[in-house]
């Protein structure tokens, strides 16, 4: 997937093996506790753990996979869950997921993604 922030192209590969990834609702790695490690908070260490891809859950809404900067386990979360209707149907708003994850890419420093 080609993601584009502030001029800047990404290039996000998609997981489909993504069911032994653990979810982590808290946003960072639970295996080793990276938050507490250096007493930050959950967003310093989840905006500095590298990002290796993203995958599309059973309900169709995208999450984000991330490795632990740590202990270098993967982990996974929505990042941003924003749904529409269309037609009476009800879908996942992809082009504002890829925004948020833009802007997670740039404001992070997650250059190693970058693509021309």
């Amino acid at each position: 997937m080609e993601i584009t922030f502030c001029n800047k192209k990404y290039s996000l590969p998609q997981i489909a093996q993504y069911q032994s990834i653990p979810y982590e609702a808290g946003l960072c790695c639970s295996h080793c506790s990276n938050f507490e490690r250096e007493y930050r908070s959950w967003m310093d260490e989840m905006e500095s753990d590298r990002v290796i891809g993203y995958c599309v859950d059973g309900s169709g809404a995208y999450q984000i996979v991330l490795e632990c900067k740590y202990c270098h386990e993967k982990y996974r979360f929505h990042m941003d869950r924003h749904w529409y209707e269309e037609d009476g149907k009800i879908l996942f708003d992809v082009e504002h997921w890829k925004s948020m994850v833009g802007l997670h890419l740039f404001n992070g420093k997650h250059d190693y993604l970058e693509i021309e």
